[in-house]
């Protein structure tokens, strides 16, 4: 048993924000699995998560006491074409709101922390397609 592997949304292949398709079947991924996988580091600088049909990594780099950089690159089939296979804000789209949305509560759990050390996370997203 691992608590970060599961199942989808019923209904959804993949992670996107209606849970269709995003790309082609990743190599030796033969059928829709309706699964998710998710890795960290031990350190949690980076975080993995596997879907049918594309690979989500972030790389967290710590720029100071209050500042942390999340780069980001989504992995399709290698043999995919950006406009015709997969399309590159399509596959962000869900990301993109996950990280808004984990950067504002950051920050509003902050404005409730008088005096106690916080780290602030700010959304600088590089985007790689590999």
């Amino acid at each position: 048993y691992n608590p970060f592997d599961g199942e989808l949304n019923p209904q959804y292949l993949t992670g996107s924000l209606d849970g269709t398709q995003l790309a082609p079947l990743l190599p030796n991924i033969k059928k829709w699995t309706h699964d998710t996988g998710i890795r960290t580091t031990d350190w949690d600088t980076g975080y993995w998560q596997f879907y049918d049909d594309h690979v989500l990594v972030v790389r967290f780099t710590p720029r100071g006491p209050a500042l942390t950089d999340a780069e980001i690159w989504w992995l399709v089939h290698p043999d995919a074409e950006e406009g015709k296979d997969y399309d590159p804000e399509k596959l962000m789209a869900l990301w993109d709101i996950a990280i808004m949305e984990d950067a504002w509560e950051l920050n509003l759990l902050a404005t409730h922390l008088d005096g106690i050390h916080w780290m602030k996370l700010t959304a600088q997203i590089s985007l790689h397609f590999i």
